[in-house]
């Protein structure tokens, strides 16, 4: 006979599991930029932080901020998914064209 495991331990392993992944992820990427530090040097290294800091401060502008709305108005009208979805495309690819212009205004 088989025990079951309680809903608290079934938990317990999945907090464990997401922690876990996150101190994996976090500690692999510390190595990787060390190492990268190293190779590219002070000002090669300071340029590559630059270009992510600018693509990670424009990607929220190019995103809009509309994921949770799209999801909310496909649960509420899910005979309109075709539309909804080619609105939020269409959104989508102007908020990448706007940030891709202001990216390129802020590197000059």
């Amino acid at each position: 006979m088989q025990v079951r495991p309680s809903p608290l331990e079934l938990v317990g392993r999945n907090v464990l599991w997401l922690v876990g992944d996150r101190v994996f992820r976090m500690a692999l990427g510390m190595v990787v930029l060390a190492v990268l530090a190293r190779h590219l040097g002070p000002a090669q290294f300071g340029v590559l932080q630059y270009a992510i800091g600018l693509a990670a401060v424009f990607a929220a502008v190019a995103s809009f901020g509309i994921e949770g709305i799209v999801i909310r108005e496909l649960v509420k009208q899910p005979d309109k998914t075709h539309q909804i979805l080619g609105a939020a495309f269409g959104l989508r690819v102007l908020g990448a064209a706007i940030a891709m212009a202001l990216v390129y205004l802020c590197g000059l």
